[in-house]
């Protein structure tokens, strides 16, 4: 076609990944990264992807560039805490999380997350600002059985 190989790879991992087809996505995507190595949207769904498929310390390391070019995407931030909370590494949950709950975002799953890392380390007070800070936050499931409310 007379569009860039890259481009076109990464929109073949992203129709693969929509038609439940994550092998092949995964595919498409490391081609994406082959052609263009600053693909960014490429590294971020095969992340994510990887992640998907358990694979979460290749989702790490697929994403790190990516934070190190954009540590302020709140949707990179989320991602490597997910990932980190499924590599069990609860101080880099912490990092990840509390570095995406300081960006403007909506909704509250990722400062529940943040929450819950804190209270992982044993870092209460700390816990209890961020739901202090965030009022949806105080009516959370998650977040009222991890403080004890």
């Amino acid at each position: 076609t007379a569009f860039e190989p890259g481009w076109c790879a990464r929109v073949s991992g992203n129709f693969a990944r929509a038609d439940g087809e994550k092998g092949a996505a995964i595919g498409h995507y490391r081609d994406a990264l082959e052609a263009v190595p600053g693909d960014m949207s490429a590294r971020f769904h095969l992340s994510e992807t990887l992640l998907l498929e358990g694979q979460p310390s290749q989702a790490a390391a697929i994403l790190e560039p990516l934070l190190e070019v954009f540590p302020g995407s709140f949707p990179a931030q989320r991602l490597m805490a997910r990932i980190q909370k499924r590599m069990g590494q609860w101080e880099a949950v912490a990092l990840h999380a509390g570095l995406a709950h300081a960006i403007p975002h909506r909704g509250t799953s990722t400062d529940a997350l943040y929450v819950e890392a804190l209270v992982k380390l044993g870092r209460m007070s700390e816990a209890r600002a961020v739901v202090a800070g965030v009022p949806k936050l105080a009516n959370h499931a998650t977040v009222k059985a991890l403080l004890g409310d």
